[in-house]
Protein backbone atom coordinates (compact mmCIF):
# COMPACT_ATOMS: atom_id res chain seq x y z
CA UNK A 1 0.00 0.00 0.00
CA UNK A 2 0.97 3.03 -0.86
CA UNK A 3 2.14 5.47 2.05
CA UNK A 4 0.68 9.15 2.84
CA UNK A 5 0.91 12.00 5.40
CA UNK A 6 0.38 10.83 9.03
CA UNK A 7 -2.87 13.42 8.82
CA UNK A 8 -4.64 11.45 6.46
CA UNK A 9 -4.86 8.22 8.77
CA UNK A 10 -7.74 7.99 11.28
CA UNK A 11 -7.05 7.25 14.81
CA UNK A 12 -9.35 5.18 17.19
CA UNK A 13 -12.52 7.39 17.51
CA UNK A 14 -12.16 9.29 14.43
CA UNK A 15 -14.92 8.46 11.95
CA UNK A 16 -14.89 11.44 9.35
CA UNK A 17 -18.00 11.14 7.42
CA UNK A 18 -19.91 13.92 6.00
CA UNK A 19 -23.52 14.64 4.12
CA UNK A 20 -24.65 12.04 1.74
CA UNK A 21 -26.75 12.54 -1.20
CA UNK A 22 -29.27 9.77 -0.69
CA UNK A 23 -30.82 9.43 -4.30
CA UNK A 24 -27.64 9.62 -5.61
CA UNK A 25 -26.36 6.86 -3.36
CA UNK A 26 -29.90 4.66 -4.23
CA UNK A 27 -29.03 5.08 -8.01
CA UNK A 28 -25.28 4.04 -7.58
CA UNK A 29 -26.33 1.25 -5.11
CA UNK A 30 -29.06 -0.08 -7.60
CA UNK A 31 -26.58 -0.27 -10.06
CA UNK A 32 -24.26 -2.33 -8.29
CA UNK A 33 -27.10 -4.29 -7.20
CA UNK A 34 -27.98 -5.65 -10.50
CA UNK A 35 -24.49 -6.79 -11.75
CA UNK A 36 -23.76 -8.29 -8.02
CA UNK A 37 -26.71 -10.92 -8.35
CA UNK A 38 -25.70 -11.72 -12.04
CA UNK A 39 -22.19 -12.40 -11.11
CA UNK A 40 -23.55 -14.29 -7.43
CA UNK A 41 -26.95 -16.02 -8.50
CA UNK A 42 -25.74 -19.56 -9.54
CA UNK A 43 -23.88 -19.82 -6.63
CA UNK A 44 -26.84 -18.69 -4.57
CA UNK A 45 -28.94 -21.72 -6.62
CA UNK A 46 -26.15 -24.41 -5.52
CA UNK A 47 -25.95 -23.17 -1.96
CA UNK A 48 -30.22 -23.83 -1.82
CA UNK A 49 -29.64 -27.13 -3.49
CA UNK A 50 -27.03 -28.27 -1.00
CA UNK A 51 -28.58 -26.90 2.16
CA UNK A 52 -32.01 -28.76 0.73
CA UNK A 53 -30.87 -32.13 -0.62
CA UNK A 54 -29.59 -35.28 0.73
CA UNK A 55 -25.81 -36.13 1.47
CA UNK A 56 -26.42 -38.90 -1.43
CA UNK A 57 -27.54 -36.04 -4.00
CA UNK A 58 -25.22 -35.09 -6.64
CA UNK A 59 -25.47 -31.54 -5.66
CA UNK A 60 -23.77 -32.70 -2.63
CA UNK A 61 -21.01 -35.01 -4.66
CA UNK A 62 -19.47 -32.77 -6.85
CA UNK A 63 -17.64 -28.96 -6.20
CA UNK A 64 -19.57 -26.22 -6.28
CA UNK A 65 -18.04 -25.27 -10.03
CA UNK A 66 -18.22 -29.15 -11.04
CA UNK A 67 -21.87 -29.02 -10.14
CA UNK A 68 -22.25 -25.63 -12.22
CA UNK A 69 -20.81 -27.11 -14.83
CA UNK A 70 -23.21 -29.94 -14.59
CA UNK A 71 -26.25 -27.77 -14.88
CA UNK A 72 -24.53 -26.05 -17.52
CA UNK A 73 -24.27 -28.84 -19.33
CA UNK A 74 -27.60 -29.96 -18.87
CA UNK A 75 -29.88 -26.91 -19.53
CA UNK A 76 -27.94 -24.10 -20.74
CA UNK A 77 -27.37 -20.50 -18.79
CA UNK A 78 -31.08 -20.54 -18.17
CA UNK A 79 -30.54 -23.88 -15.53
CA UNK A 80 -27.86 -21.54 -13.23
CA UNK A 81 -30.52 -18.30 -13.05
CA UNK A 82 -33.11 -20.47 -11.82
CA UNK A 83 -35.34 -17.39 -9.74
CA UNK A 84 -33.38 -14.50 -11.44
CA UNK A 85 -35.68 -12.65 -12.17
CA UNK A 86 -37.84 -12.78 -9.03
CA UNK A 87 -34.36 -12.28 -6.99
CA UNK A 88 -33.69 -9.29 -8.92
CA UNK A 89 -37.73 -7.97 -8.00
CA UNK A 90 -36.88 -7.85 -4.45
CA UNK A 91 -33.18 -8.42 -3.91
CA UNK A 92 -32.28 -5.09 -5.74
CA UNK A 93 -34.81 -2.69 -4.15
CA UNK A 94 -33.90 -4.52 -0.68
CA UNK A 95 -30.02 -4.01 -0.93
CA UNK A 96 -30.96 0.17 -1.97
CA UNK A 97 -32.78 0.40 1.21
CA UNK A 98 -30.39 -1.57 2.98
CA UNK A 99 -27.41 0.48 2.53
CA UNK A 100 -28.90 3.69 1.90
CA UNK A 101 -30.33 2.75 5.66
CA UNK A 102 -27.66 1.73 7.43
CA UNK A 103 -25.36 4.83 5.96
CA UNK A 104 -28.31 7.15 7.20
CA UNK A 105 -28.53 5.33 10.58
CA UNK A 106 -24.60 5.23 10.87
CA UNK A 107 -24.42 9.01 10.55
CA UNK A 108 -27.05 10.32 12.69
CA UNK A 109 -26.22 7.89 15.67
CA UNK A 110 -21.99 9.45 15.28
CA UNK A 111 -23.31 12.55 15.59
CA UNK A 112 -24.40 11.55 19.16
CA UNK A 113 -22.30 11.90 22.09
CA UNK A 114 -22.72 8.05 22.69
CA UNK A 115 -22.43 7.00 19.09
CA UNK A 116 -18.93 9.03 19.02
CA UNK A 117 -17.91 7.51 22.08
CA UNK A 118 -18.54 3.76 21.11
CA UNK A 119 -18.66 3.62 17.46
CA UNK A 120 -18.76 0.13 17.26
CA UNK A 121 -21.72 0.07 18.59
CA UNK A 122 -23.12 2.31 15.76
CA UNK A 123 -22.01 0.06 13.41
CA UNK A 124 -24.03 -2.93 15.01
CA UNK A 125 -26.94 -0.74 15.50
CA UNK A 126 -26.82 0.65 12.13
CA UNK A 127 -26.91 -2.80 10.44
CA UNK A 128 -29.86 -4.48 12.47
CA UNK A 129 -31.76 -1.33 11.88
CA UNK A 130 -31.08 -1.96 7.70
CA UNK A 131 -31.70 -5.45 7.90
CA UNK A 132 -35.00 -4.55 9.67
CA UNK A 133 -36.19 -2.16 6.98
CA UNK A 134 -34.93 -4.68 3.26
CA UNK A 135 -35.89 -8.25 4.93
CA UNK A 136 -39.50 -6.82 4.77
CA UNK A 137 -38.76 -6.45 0.99
CA UNK A 138 -37.25 -8.99 0.06
CA UNK A 139 -38.84 -11.81 2.03
CA UNK A 140 -41.56 -12.59 -0.54
CA UNK A 141 -39.37 -12.48 -3.57
CA UNK A 142 -36.84 -14.87 -1.41
CA UNK A 143 -39.22 -17.42 -1.00
CA UNK A 144 -40.72 -17.64 -4.76
CA UNK A 145 -36.96 -17.46 -5.75
CA UNK A 146 -35.67 -20.68 -3.54
CA UNK A 147 -38.23 -22.71 -4.39
CA UNK A 148 -37.71 -21.80 -8.21
CA UNK A 149 -34.10 -22.56 -7.47
CA UNK A 150 -35.14 -26.05 -6.51
CA UNK A 151 -36.72 -27.13 -9.44
CA UNK A 152 -35.25 -29.65 -12.06
CA UNK A 153 -34.06 -31.49 -9.30
CA UNK A 154 -35.45 -35.34 -8.97
CA UNK A 155 -37.11 -35.77 -5.68
CA UNK A 156 -35.50 -38.37 -4.35
CA UNK A 157 -32.77 -36.06 -4.04
CA UNK A 158 -34.37 -33.44 -1.61
CA UNK A 159 -33.73 -34.26 2.16
CA UNK A 160 -36.74 -32.70 3.60
CA UNK A 161 -38.98 -31.38 0.70
CA UNK A 162 -39.65 -31.69 -3.07
CA UNK A 163 -41.03 -27.82 -2.69
CA UNK A 164 -40.16 -27.59 -6.62
CA UNK A 165 -41.62 -30.33 -7.20
CA UNK A 166 -44.90 -29.84 -4.86
CA UNK A 167 -44.97 -26.15 -6.38
CA UNK A 168 -45.17 -27.50 -9.65
CA UNK A 169 -47.98 -30.11 -8.65
CA UNK A 170 -49.52 -27.82 -7.19
CA UNK A 171 -49.97 -25.33 -9.70
CA UNK A 172 -49.68 -27.04 -12.84
CA UNK A 173 -52.90 -28.68 -14.52
CA UNK A 174 -51.23 -31.67 -15.83
CA UNK A 175 -51.82 -34.09 -12.76
CA UNK A 176 -51.48 -36.71 -14.46
CA UNK A 177 -47.68 -36.91 -15.22
CA UNK A 178 -47.04 -37.16 -11.34
CA UNK A 179 -45.99 -39.97 -9.52
CA UNK A 180 -46.76 -40.16 -5.67
CA UNK A 181 -43.33 -41.28 -4.46
CA UNK A 182 -43.11 -42.87 -0.48
CA UNK A 183 -43.02 -39.63 2.12
CA UNK A 184 -39.34 -38.36 2.89
CA UNK A 185 -39.69 -36.21 6.45
CA UNK A 186 -43.84 -36.75 6.40
CA UNK A 187 -43.81 -34.67 3.02
CA UNK A 188 -44.31 -35.96 -0.39
CA UNK A 189 -41.93 -36.35 -3.13
CA UNK A 190 -43.00 -36.48 -6.77
CA UNK A 191 -40.40 -37.43 -9.14
CA UNK A 192 -39.45 -38.39 -13.06
CA UNK A 193 -41.71 -36.29 -15.39
CA UNK A 194 -42.74 -33.85 -12.85
CA UNK A 195 -39.43 -32.73 -12.07
CA UNK A 196 -39.25 -31.61 -15.91
CA UNK A 197 -42.32 -29.17 -15.21
CA UNK A 198 -41.75 -25.98 -14.46
CA UNK A 199 -43.80 -23.13 -12.81
CA UNK A 200 -43.65 -19.87 -13.06
CA UNK A 201 -42.80 -17.43 -10.66
CA UNK A 202 -46.31 -15.87 -10.35
CA UNK A 203 -47.52 -19.51 -10.37
CA UNK A 204 -45.94 -20.46 -7.35
CA UNK A 205 -47.31 -17.56 -5.59
CA UNK A 206 -50.56 -18.09 -6.89
CA UNK A 207 -50.36 -21.47 -5.13
CA UNK A 208 -48.87 -20.16 -1.87
CA UNK A 209 -51.50 -17.38 -1.34
CA UNK A 210 -54.07 -20.42 -2.05
CA UNK A 211 -52.59 -22.33 0.41
CA UNK A 212 -50.82 -20.27 3.24
CA UNK A 213 -52.88 -16.80 1.96
CA UNK A 214 -50.47 -13.79 2.51
CA UNK A 215 -48.73 -14.52 5.33
CA UNK A 216 -47.33 -17.24 3.44
CA UNK A 217 -45.34 -14.93 1.38
CA UNK A 218 -43.14 -13.73 4.58
CA UNK A 219 -43.08 -17.17 5.88
CA UNK A 220 -39.52 -17.21 7.80
CA UNK A 221 -39.30 -13.63 8.02
CA UNK A 222 -38.66 -14.17 12.06
CA UNK A 223 -35.73 -16.70 11.09
CA UNK A 224 -34.51 -14.14 8.27
CA UNK A 225 -34.28 -11.58 10.46
CA UNK A 226 -32.71 -13.51 13.13
CA UNK A 227 -30.40 -14.75 10.22
CA UNK A 228 -29.20 -10.87 8.71
CA UNK A 229 -28.82 -9.62 12.26
CA UNK A 230 -26.20 -11.22 13.34
CA UNK A 231 -24.73 -11.77 9.62
CA UNK A 232 -24.82 -7.76 9.47
CA UNK A 233 -23.40 -6.78 12.77
CA UNK A 234 -20.47 -9.59 12.22
CA UNK A 235 -19.82 -7.85 8.62
CA UNK A 236 -19.95 -4.35 9.34
CA UNK A 237 -18.43 -4.50 12.29
CA UNK A 238 -15.06 -6.71 10.88
CA UNK A 239 -15.54 -4.17 7.72
CA UNK A 240 -15.32 -1.13 9.68
CA UNK A 241 -13.16 -2.06 12.70
CA UNK A 242 -9.99 -4.09 10.08
CA UNK A 243 -10.54 -0.85 7.47
CA UNK A 244 -9.75 1.48 10.32
CA UNK A 245 -6.87 -0.74 11.80
CA UNK A 246 -5.02 -1.65 8.21
CA UNK A 247 -5.52 1.79 7.69
CA UNK A 248 -3.41 3.23 11.14
CA UNK A 249 -0.48 -0.05 10.15
CA UNK A 250 0.27 0.89 6.69
CA UNK A 251 -0.63 4.33 7.54
CA UNK A 252 -2.61 5.21 4.34
CA UNK A 253 -5.87 6.65 3.91
CA UNK A 254 -8.71 4.32 4.88
CA UNK A 255 -10.47 4.61 1.24
CA UNK A 256 -7.27 3.12 -0.16
CA UNK A 257 -8.48 0.14 -2.62
CA UNK A 258 -6.39 -2.07 -0.91
CA UNK A 259 -7.31 -1.59 2.70
CA UNK A 260 -11.60 -1.90 1.45
CA UNK A 261 -10.23 -5.06 -0.81
CA UNK A 262 -8.60 -6.51 2.48
CA UNK A 263 -11.45 -5.30 5.11
CA UNK A 264 -14.41 -6.46 2.35
CA UNK A 265 -13.03 -10.11 2.31
CA UNK A 266 -12.43 -10.35 5.71
CA UNK A 267 -15.55 -9.10 6.17
CA UNK A 268 -17.90 -11.80 4.26
CA UNK A 269 -15.34 -14.76 5.16
CA UNK A 270 -16.41 -14.16 9.31
CA UNK A 271 -19.57 -13.41 8.67
CA UNK A 272 -20.25 -16.52 6.24
CA UNK A 273 -18.78 -18.94 8.85
CA UNK A 274 -20.38 -17.51 11.50
CA UNK A 275 -24.26 -17.52 10.16
CA UNK A 276 -23.91 -20.62 7.94
CA UNK A 277 -26.10 -22.42 10.44
CA UNK A 278 -28.79 -19.89 10.46
CA UNK A 279 -28.69 -19.66 6.39
CA UNK A 280 -29.30 -23.56 6.85
CA UNK A 281 -32.64 -23.34 8.98
CA UNK A 282 -33.71 -19.97 6.87
CA UNK A 283 -33.72 -21.86 3.62
CA UNK A 284 -35.50 -25.08 5.19
CA UNK A 285 -38.04 -22.93 6.41
CA UNK A 286 -39.16 -21.50 4.15
CA UNK A 287 -38.58 -23.61 1.22
CA UNK A 288 -40.47 -26.71 3.01
CA UNK A 289 -43.92 -27.32 1.12
CA UNK A 290 -45.68 -27.14 4.15
CA UNK A 291 -45.07 -24.67 7.29
CA UNK A 292 -42.15 -25.65 9.50
CA UNK A 293 -40.88 -24.14 12.60
CA UNK A 294 -37.76 -23.25 13.23
CA UNK A 295 -37.21 -26.29 15.81
CA UNK A 296 -39.09 -28.28 13.37
CA UNK A 297 -35.89 -27.44 11.03
CA UNK A 298 -33.06 -27.87 13.05
CA UNK A 299 -34.73 -31.42 14.01
CA UNK A 300 -34.79 -32.36 10.64
CA UNK A 301 -31.31 -30.93 9.83
CA UNK A 302 -30.00 -33.09 13.03
CA UNK A 303 -31.62 -36.54 11.85
CA UNK A 304 -31.14 -36.40 8.13
CA UNK A 305 -27.78 -34.76 7.96
CA UNK A 306 -26.38 -34.68 11.64
CA UNK A 307 -23.92 -31.61 12.94
CA UNK A 308 -22.83 -31.66 9.29
CA UNK A 309 -25.59 -30.53 7.91
CA UNK A 310 -25.40 -27.09 9.60
CA UNK A 311 -22.45 -26.89 6.81
CA UNK A 312 -24.02 -27.68 4.15
CA UNK A 313 -24.15 -24.57 1.26
CA UNK A 314 -21.20 -23.50 3.48
CA UNK A 315 -18.44 -23.84 0.16
CA UNK A 316 -20.86 -21.68 -2.85
CA UNK A 317 -21.96 -19.09 -0.04
CA UNK A 318 -17.75 -18.52 0.35
CA UNK A 319 -17.10 -18.73 -3.36
CA UNK A 320 -19.77 -15.85 -3.62
CA UNK A 321 -20.12 -13.90 -0.06
CA UNK A 322 -15.66 -13.59 -0.11
CA UNK A 323 -15.48 -11.93 -3.58
CA UNK A 324 -19.05 -10.34 -2.94
CA UNK A 325 -17.86 -8.69 -0.19
CA UNK A 326 -14.72 -7.02 -1.65
CA UNK A 327 -17.25 -5.73 -4.51
CA UNK A 328 -19.41 -4.44 -2.16
CA UNK A 329 -16.90 -2.78 0.17
CA UNK A 330 -15.17 -0.71 -2.71
CA UNK A 331 -18.67 -0.03 -4.61
CA UNK A 332 -20.49 1.42 -1.06
CA UNK A 333 -17.22 3.22 -0.45
CA UNK A 334 -17.07 4.68 -3.29
CA UNK A 335 -20.55 5.41 -3.76
CA UNK A 336 -20.68 7.39 -0.27
CA UNK A 337 -18.10 9.21 -1.43
CA UNK A 338 -19.02 9.86 -4.70
CA UNK A 339 -22.55 10.63 -3.26
CA UNK A 340 -21.27 13.36 -0.35
CA UNK A 341 -22.82 16.80 -0.53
Amino acid sequence: LSSMPSSSVPTEGEWPEGEVGLCRLALLTTLYSLVEGVVTHPYDLVKTRQQMSSSCAIVNRLSTLRYMLHLRHRGGLSELYRGFSWSVVGGVPSEVLYYVGYTQTKLLLLQTTAGSRYPSAVFVAAGATADALSVLVSVPTDVISQRLQLQGMQGAQLATTAAAANATTAVVKNAAALRPQPRAAGLMVATTAADAISATGVQVARHILRSEGVAGLWRGVGVTLAYFGPNSAVWWLTHERSKQWLAQRARCSAEHVGVLALSGGLAGFAATIATNPLDVVKTRVQCNDMPTTVVEAVRQTLVQRGWRGFLSGLSPRLWAAVPRSICTVLAYEHAVMFSRC
